[in-house]
């Protein structure tokens, strides 16, 4: 699967998890262009939203688009990592999860 591709079905997680969720709880400024800060320092997601917004991420790439993705593994903060900091950070996680390294 395209980077590319990974990066619009990011979007349309975001998008998806925006309706779930009251405004003041929403990802602010999704822009095709922009790094969305998702999680961490200054970060839109509370733990509780990642929950939310990783079994969106899944259910949209199983059903849609017929690709197992397991984001909710021990390695998804390995090494101080924070997979889940911007859309981009995690566009590139899952690009490598699914051997396009």
């Amino acid at each position: 699967m395209e980077r590319d591709t990974i990066h619009k079905i990011i979007l349309s997680v975001i998008r998806e998890f925006n309706e779930q969720v009251p405004e003041e709880n929403r990802v602010k400024d999704v822009n095709e262009n922009d790094d969305i800060k998702l999680y961490g320092t200054g970060g839109a997601l509370d733990s509780i939203g990642l929950i939310n917004f990783i079994m969106i991420t899944e259910s949209i790439f199983s059903d849609k688009h017929a690709v197992s993705v397991n984001l909710a593994d021990e390695s998804l903060f390995s090494g101080g990592i924070n997979h889940f900091e911007t859309n981009t950070s995690i566009v590139n996680y899952i690009y490598g999860l699914l051997g396009n390294v």
